[in-house]
């Protein structure tokens, strides 16, 4: 039980309440972001045993048991340690290899490593086998470049900038390099490669390996065992625990502080150890279930090319907890055993009889920045920088993603906001009409290696239950889990015959993102951001129904606490899209839950993120009182050591840390909110046993949940008379939304050229009202047209405004025929003619304009229906039928 005597006040009895909790869910973590420094660096790095150097792999027993893991890709198993470790042992002595009987087992091993393809590169540097093949690990200088945060292009200088950081010139007397080309086995791509770097023998001299970090007199020392702290957990310069304003230079910094600096030696380690790999998760199992209360649940997100790579997948899967080892006998496919499992003993340190309680599944991880953003050949320079982004794991040599650079995608959203969100909304148009994406294809690419993965393991499905779109957001809302081959991909999973109906998707979502004032001019890259994502998960929803959640999602609040009633008359634009957004959160949250991580967003968010008050970190009352589901998770507990709470309380350290710290912090402030956070872990997992399914009813289908956002477009003459005679003074009793729709567009496209006659704009008032109202049909909620139109025209002496119901009748038959329901592919035209005294007065035209119309934007649009006919007067889309390239930039 929790020790709770620090606890007082009003906290007291939720730490009571916290403590008599049976279990804890973690839902939202990242595998190769646990483990502290301590971890990484006393238990792996300066431990000899894990880590020999070269010169203990001359014992044979060690070459067996610690030499490469090569996997068998006929058989799908790991080939035997002692036949690897004699062919590898016979290249230092031929590079060529003896002649292997063939299809022997010393052959096909031999045959695996493809030494061949090194040739031409090891004559270039002058290395072999016998003086250049490592055992040990090597530090690659690229991954050192990224653990010290460097951004110089030229390698050389990368190296003299590493030397001085580390003290190579002043901690030998006379000037020898650590660094040079070595020849090593990366397991994780299972090949021979050529690396430049530092072996970890040479870093352990560097960083004093033998002595504690309190006991490194040597200031040269001291300050190059700092530097690689730093490389696994974000700290103080000197690596200690940061001040307050060491947040300053993490807070958004995501790239390049987070990531990739304290995720590259990760690389260099587990890539030519995947045995790390198995000691990480036991570590992170054994932290889970010491805590108070035990996490018994959790799911790590790995990148989808890590987990598809079947050598890496059996090492994750050799861990099964005792709820799955009693449920395996009652399944078709056991899943307790691994060809690592087999080989456990071989590693010391792991145990190999490991008895946890922690039912741990996989998220596959999407890099959300590997996508196409231009709309030109996709050999165009502005898209042909090689992406140098691995977050998710994917192997970026094999499948050449091309991206745009950060930089150029925040200038996208920043200068050309309407442009931004057209793309994502034309992907959602080729998704709806089951198209293929152009945008998303090499992501696409990366999803059918799971489908290859699973031809080979039956029970993959049973670790792997959702994706993870995740990466850096800044520049980034596009969410390719929209088209067509992902959302095919999440029902075929639900719907085969073992299936997991939980099965689902979680999408990075508010979190680095450029929260500006609204009082300045960037405000609108905030909104147009934000819209993106929200219209994207919007759309989700409706296709999937269920099992998505969002990760982090604090900038959510921003946008449930917009106040129309205050907004800056400046942003007009803008105040339309929020709005628009606030409403549809509000729907569609109700059953999207979102991942908070108390810790990670206070190191890398700052407060106009977060905005928390006083000793809270975040402000968590908007969704509690909106009734949106919150989830407390962990999300990287390593890089930020979650190691106690605050209070001391035995026991408190990971996820319990983090409940302690809501609670203590005012967070969290009642027993119901308590409750309900710790549900909604249990509630909304995808494990297909332990996740509650969560379905909509699907047989009641209000308008406005089909991805289709009504939209009118009033002759901008028409709008300006409405203001300047029906509106003089503004309405003061209750709502009034078309008042304020018409006030928010008054003053736009007023060149000359949009004509209108008064007489026109009389006739046409009525209409205006009536077609608008249908097309939001939320303003029901606010008032009836009725009401409102009782008020426009309270002191009209026109006739024509006398016929509204059969203006309004006539209205609702055209919005009924062409805009209601799924005609994206036509174009709608029609007339109605407006009649007084028997006599035609006017024409109205009603238009849709599909997406590969010439004719797409607002302002050609209302100059091509404004020349052409007389009559001509007013203008109705949809926005997923107009090109949006204009339309949100003038609406």
């Amino acid at each position: 039980m929790t020790d709770t005597t620090y606890a007082t006040g009003p906290s007291l009895s939720l730490h009571i309440e916290l403590s008599k909790q049976d279990e804890l869910y973690d839902l939202h973590t990242h595998l190769m972001g646990m483990g502290n420094a301590d971890f990484w660096i006393n238990t792996i790095l300066l431990n000899e045993t894990i880590l020999p150097t070269n010169k203990h792999f001359e014992d044979d027993v060690i070459r067996k048991r610690l030499g490469p893991l090569i996997w068998d890709k006929n058989s799908n198993v790991f080939y035997g340690r002692e036949h690897v470790a004699t062919v590898v042992y016979n290249l230092r002595e031929d590079p060529n290899g003896p002649t292997y009987i063939p299809g022997s087992v010393h052959k096909a091993i031999f045959d695996e490593l493809h030494i061949q393809e090194l040739g031409r590169e090891m004559d270039h540097l002058g290395i072999s086998f016998k003086e250049d093949f490592s055992y040990d690990v090597v530090l690659k200088r690229e991954d050192l470049k990224k653990a010290f945060s460097l951004s110089n292009s030229n390698s050389d200088v990368v190296q003299v900038i590493l030397e001085e950081r580390l003290g190579v010139y002043e901690q030998t007397e006379s000037y020898r390099s650590p660094f040079k080309h070595w020849i090593i086995f990366n397991a994780r791509k299972q090949k021979m490669e050529i690396v430049c770097g530092m072996t970890v023998e040479e870093l352990r001299k560097l960083i004093d390996g033998e002595s504690a970090m309190e006991h490194i007199y040597n200031p040269v020392q001291h300050d190059a065992r700092a530097h690689i702290i730093n490389a696994f957990s974000m700290c103080n310069d000197d690596g200690t625990l940061p001040r307050s304003i060491d947040y300053h230079s993490f807070r958004g910094q995501f790239t390049p502080e987070f990531y990739p600096r304290h995720f590259a030696l990760k690389d260099s380690l587990y890539e030519q150890r995947l045995d790390l790999l198995a000691l990480l998760l036991q570590h992170v199992l054994q932290r889970y279930q010491t805590c108070s209360p035990p996490v018994t649940y959790c799911e790590f997100s790995v990148g989808v090319g890590d987990l598809s790579k079947p050598w890496i997948f059996d090492i994750f899967s050799s861990f099964p907890s005792q709820s799955d080892i009693s449920k395996s006998e009652e399944r078709s496919h056991p899943i307790c055993s691994t060809s690592f499992g087999k080989l456990i003993q071989e590693f010391p340190w792991l145990k190999p009889k490991f008895a946890h309680c922690v039912t741990y599944r996989f998220l596959a991880g999407f890099n959300r920045q590997c996508i196409n953003l231009t709309d030109v050949d996709k050999n165009d320079a502005a898209n042909s920088n090689p992406a140098n982004n691995n977050l998710a794991n994917n192997d970026l040599d094999d499948n050449e993603i091309k991206q745009y650079k950060q930089e150029e995608a925040i200038q996208l959203l920043a200068k050309a906001p309407q442009e931004a969100i057209h793309r994502m909304l034309s992907e959602i148009v080729k998704s709806k009409k089951r198209e293929s994406s152009t945008r998303f294809e090499s992501l696409e690419k990366e999803l059918k290696k799971l489908d290859d993965i699973e031809k080979k393991y039956a029970n993959f499905y049973h670790w792997v239950v959702g994706l993870d779109l995740c990466g850096d957001e800044l520049g980034y809302p596009y969410c390719p889990f929209v088209s067509t081959k992902f959302i095919e991909h999440v029902n075929k999973v639900r719907n085969a015959n073992d299936g997991n109906p939980n099965y689902g998707l979680r999408i990075h979502g508010g979190e680095n993102v450029a929260a500006v004032n609204s009082t300045l001019p960037g405000y609108h890259l905030f909104v147009s951001y934000m819209y993106i994502v929200v219209l994207s998960i919007q759309y989700l929803q409706q296709e999937l129904k269920h099992g998505i959640r969002i990760g982090h999602g604090v900038a959510f609040d921003i946008i449930l606490n917009y106040n129309e009633e205050k907004k800056n008359q400046s942003q007009r634009k803008s105040s339309v899209l929020m709005a628009e957004m606030k409403r549809i959160l509000k729907k569609i949250l109700k059953t999207i839950p979102l991942e908070v991580n108390i810790t990670s967003n206070y190191y890398l968010l700052g407060q106009s993120v977060r905005r928390g008050n006083g000793k809270e970190t975040h402000s968590l009352k908007t969704f509690f009182d909106f009734g949106i589901p919150i989830v407390l998770s962990t999300d990287n507990d390593g890089i930020w050591p979650i190691d106690q709470c605050i209070l001391k309380h035995v026991g408190h350290h990971s996820v319990a840390a983090e409940f302690c710290r809501a609670i203590y912090s005012g967070i969290i402030i009642n027993e119901g909110n308590l409750g309900n956070v710790i549900k909604n872990s249990k509630t909304y997992c995808f494990d297909k046993e332990l996740g509650t399914l969560r379905k909509t009813d699907t047989k009641k289908k209000e308008p406005e949940e089909e991805f289709q956002i009504p939209m009118v477009v009033l002759h901008p003459k028409l709008i300006s008379y409405i203001m300047k005679t029906f509106y003089k003074v503004a309405p003061v009793n209750g709502n009034n939304p078309f008042y304020e729709y018409c006030k928010a567009r008054n003053g736009e496209l007023t060149d000359d050229k949009y004509e209108l006659s008064d007489e026109k704009c009389i006739s046409l008032a009525p209409v205006a009202l009536a077609i608008t109202y249908l097309t939001h049909s939320e303003w029901a909620q606010l008032n009836s047209c009725k009401l409102e139109y009782d008020i426009m025209f309270a002191n009209s002496q026109n006739n024509q405004s006398k016929n509204f119901e059969t203006v309004r009748k006539e209205c609702k038959n055209i919005y009924n025929k062409f805009m209601k329901g799924n005609v994206i592919n036509l174009t709608a035209d029609h007339d109605m003619t407006i009649t007084e005294d028997g006599n035609s007065f006017t024409s109205v035209k009603f238009m849709s304009i599909p997406p590969s119309s010439e004719i797409s934007t607002l302002k050609q649009i209302a100059e091509k229906v404004t020349q052409s006919e007389s009559k001509v007067s007013i203008i109705f889309g949809f926005c997923s039928t107009l090109d949006i390239k204009e339309t949100v930039k003038y609406l």
